[in-house]
């Protein structure tokens, strides 16, 4: 056989085993932590998980606004339900800048993890009084963003991925078509 064909009988082969599923599995579980810490670095992904990091942000601090929570423990609670590390340690920030007597709008323009939009809302939810109604418009608003920046990425993941399937398909046609080849040029 043809190197080519081994090598592909030999992954074939490979790929078929338990051992490599379970250690990848073991490996994939023992290093999560590096992967998820290296997840939002990614460039088409890093926008995505910080709109979706804010938009759950948005909602639960106008759930928790509503259901009558303090401001400072709404924000600590909105912090830990986003899913990001960088915004529950902003919204910590935050809440020792309200405690100190800043409004929540000046809290979170100082903090970066939070873009101009989130600041400009809060600053008017808090001058009208409907704070968390406009935290809640904007989370929907970072909704609709999210899933137009997720059509976006699935967009570019495909063409990638059919090339990745014809470039799969191609290396098994040429595997299985090389020894028969052989074969033809023998007779």
């Amino acid at each position: 056989l043809p190197w080519f064909s081994r090598l592909v009988l030999w992954l074939s082969g490979l790929a078929g085993s338990p051992w490599l599923w379970l250690s990848g599995a073991a490996l994939l579980g023992l290093s999560r932590r590096y992967w998820l810490a290296r997840l939002p670095q990614l460039p088409l992904l890093a926008d995505v998980l910080q709109q979706l990091a804010q938009a759950r942000f948005l909602r639960a601090l106008a759930l928790s606004l509503r259901a009558g929570v303090p401001l400072q423990h709404s924000l600590k609670l909105a912090g830990a339900s986003s899913g990001s590390e960088a915004i529950s340690q902003a919204c910590g920030r935050v809440v020792e800048s309200v405690y100190a007597g800043s409004s929540l709008a000046a809290g979170l323009a100082e903090q970066a993890e939070f873009s101009g939009l989130v600041v400009q809302f809060a600053r008017a939810g808090e001058e009208s009084g409907r704070l968390a109604d406009l935290l809640q418009r904007l989370a929907e608003l970072y909704d609709v963003e999210l899933e137009a920046a997720v059509q976006r990425f699935i967009a570019l993941l495909e063409p990638a991925l059919m090339l990745f399937m014809g470039l799969a398909t191609g290396a098994f046609i040429l595997a299985t078509g090389l020894p028969l080849l052989r074969l033809v040029q023998s007779l």
